[in-house]
C-alpha cells in the first residue's frame, strides 16, 4: 500500500514539472523577466535580455531599474551623461525621457525654499477715473474699490497657478513690476472671493512636482461703509470697508443706532470715573465716610469699647 502510494505521488510530481516546463518554453510571456535579467552585470546586456519579454508593458518594467542608475544621480549633467553611454539609441532616448521627468532630492530641497519665500497678500486699491478732480465732469468725486492681489519673492525658476474659484491662470516673472511684485488687479469686488495658489517650477525635470499651495480669503467691499450713519463708527464691523460676510440690509440702520447708544452709555460711564477722579482726596473721603456712616459708626463704637476693656482689666491688675 505505501509503494503505491509513493508511486501515484512520484507520477503526480512528474507531470506537474512537466507542465511547467513546457510553459516556460511555449510561452515567454510567463518568464519574469523583470527578475530574471537581473542576472547580468553589464547594463547593456540586461537590457539587452528585458528585450525577450513578451510585450511593451514587460520590457519597460524590466528596463526601468537599469535607467534608474542614472536617473537617481542628483546632478543633471550626469544623469544625461550615464543616460548617453547605453548602446542601443532607443534606451538612450527612454532614459533622457526618464531623467527629464525625475526631480532629485537636491532640486526639490532647493526648489521648496525658493517656494516657501513666496508671500502672497491682498490690498484694497482706489481706482479713480477720468474726471474725478473735474467738477464739469460726470465722474467728478466717483472712486471705485478694487482689491490687488500682491505676490512678492517669485523667482524666476518657478511659476504659479492661479484659481480664484471662476478663472485659473498661470503667473509667472514676465507679469512682475519694476518693484519686483506681480500684482493681480481685480475690479470685481462684490463678493467675496477663495483665492488657491499652486506653485510649481518651471524646469522639466520637476515640472509635475507640487511645491507648495497657499490659499488667500479675500474680502469683499462693504457698500454701507460709504453711508452717512458710518462716518463717526468705522470701527463698527457693519460700517468696515471690506468684510467677509453679508450685511442684513434692513436691520443696518437699527444695528448702528444700537451700536451708538451703547457708545453714549459708555462715554457717559468715563465721563463719571473721570470727574470722581479729578475730586481731591479729602472730599472722596468724606463722600466714602458719609455713603457708609452707619458703619463707620459700628467700627467706632466696637474699637472704643476694646479699648475701655483693656484699659480697665489693665487697672485692675495694678490694684
Amino acid at each position: 500500500m505505501k509503494r503505491k502510494v509513493i508511486y501515484f505521488l512520484f507520477i503526480l510530481c512528474s507531470i506537474i514539472i512537466s507542465v511547467n516546463n513546457a510553459k516556460a518554453e511555449g510561452e515567454g510571456d510567463t518568464i519574469n523577466y523583470k527578475s530574471y535579467c537581473k542576472q547580468f552585470d553589464e547594463k547593456d546586456d540586461r537590457l539587452s535580455c528585458c528585450e525577450n519579454a513578451a510585450n511593451d508593458v514587460d520590457k519597460k518594467a524590466c528596463k526601468e531599474p537599469v535607467y534608474k542608475t542614472c536617473t537617481k544621480l542628483e546632478d543633471y549633467g550626469e544623469r544625461d551623461k550615464c543616460c548617453r553611454e547605453f548602446a542601443n539609441e532607443s534606451d538612450v532616448t527612454n532614459c533622457l525621457v526618464l531623467a527629464d521627468s525625475t526631480c532629485s532630492s537636491t532640486e526639490t530641497v532647493r526648489l521648496s525654499k525658493a517656494a516657501s519665500n513666496i508671500k502672497i497678500v491682498y490690498e484694497p486699491y482706489e481706482y479713480k477715473p477720468d474726471g474725478f478732480d473735474d467738477p464739469t465732469s460726470s465722474n467728478y468725486s466717483v472712486i471705485y474699490y478694487w482689491m490687488d492681489i500682491k505676490i512678492y519673492n517669485l523667482t524666476s525658476e518657478l511659476y504659479i497657478n492661479v484659481n480664484n474659484g471662476k478663472n485659473s491662470y498661470k503667473v509667472d516673472t514676465e507679469q512682475m513690476n519694476s518693484d519686483g511684485v506681480v500684482v493681480l488687479r481685480d475690479p470685481e469686488t462684490t463678493e467675496v472671493k477663495n483665492y488657491v495658489f499652486t506653485i510649481y517650477a518651471k524646469s522639466n525635470n520637476c515640472k509635475t512636482k507640487l511645491l507648495r499651495t497657499i490659499r488667500l480669503t479675500v474680502p469683499k467691499y462693504n457698500h454701507y461703509s460709504g453711508r452717512a450713519a458710518c462716518e463717526d463708527i468705522p470701527q463698527y464691523y457693519l460700517c468696515h470697508q471690506f468684510i467677509n460676510f453679508n450685511v442684513d440690509g434692513a436691520n443696518f440702520l437699527s444695528n448702528v443706532e444700537n451700536y451708538k447708544a451703547k457708545l453714549a452709555k459708555k462715554e457717559i460711564a468715563n465721563y463719571d470715573d473721570k470727574k470722581d477722579s479729578s475730586k481731591p482726596v479729602v472730599q472722596k473721603v468724606f463722600t466714602t465716610v458719609s455713603n457708609n456712616k452707619y458703619l463707620v459708626i459700628g467700627g467706632i463704637l466696637v474699637v472704643g469699647c476694646v479699648i475701655t476693656f483693656l484699659i480697665l482689666k489693665n487697672k485692675r491688675r495694678n490694684d
